[in-house]
C-alpha cells in the first residue's frame, strides 16, 4: 500500500507511492502525513506531482497532509488507484513515521461496502 524508501538522506527528494487495490472498488482516496517519530512534529515537506493530489495545510508550525483530489478519486486501473507525490526528507537526521489511511469505495452512497486501510511506516535516516 505504501512504497517509500527504507532509509532517507537528509534534504533529499523521494517519490512516494500509495497503491490501493480491492475487488469491486469504484473509487478511492487517501491521506498521508510525515512526522518525526519522537516528537510528532512535521518531518520534511510534501508536494503534489500531478492533479491527483493536494496538500492541505499551509499554516506555519502545523502538520501537512497530502491527500487525493476530486480527480484523484478516479481509479488508475480496473480495481486499483495509485497516487504519487514528492517527499523532501527533513534536514534533521531523525526517524520519520508516515501515517496513511485509504478508502476503497464501492461508490453506492451508503455506509456499507467501503473498506478502510491504514498503514504506519517508520523510515530511519541513512547511516
Amino acid at each position: 500500500m505504501l512504497d517509500a524508501p527504507s532509509s532517507f538522506e537528509p534534504g533529499k527528494d523521494y517519490v512516494i507511492t500509495v497503491l490501493l487495490a480491492r475487488k469491486g472498488m469504484k473509487s478511492g482516496g487517501f491521506q498521508l502525513s510525515s512526522r518525526f517519530s519522537e516528537t510528532g512534529g512535521q518531518a520534511g515537506s510534501l508536494r503534489p506531482l500531478d492533479g491527483r493530489t493536494s496538500v492541505t495545510s499551509k499554516e506555519a508550525g502545523s502538520i501537512f497532509y497530502i491527500q487525493h483530489t476530486r480527480e484523484g478519486q478516479k481509479l488508475t486501473g480496473e480495481t486499483d488507484a495509485k497516487w504519487q507525490f514528492q517527499w523532501q526528507a527533513p534536514i534533521r537526521p531523525a526517524p520519520v513515521t508516515m501515517h496513511v489511511a485509504a478508502n476503497a469505495a464501492n461508490h453506492d452512497a451508503s455506509e456499507f461496502g467501503d473498506s478502510i486501510h491504514t498503514r504506519e511506516l517508520t523510515i530511519p535516516p541513512a547511516k
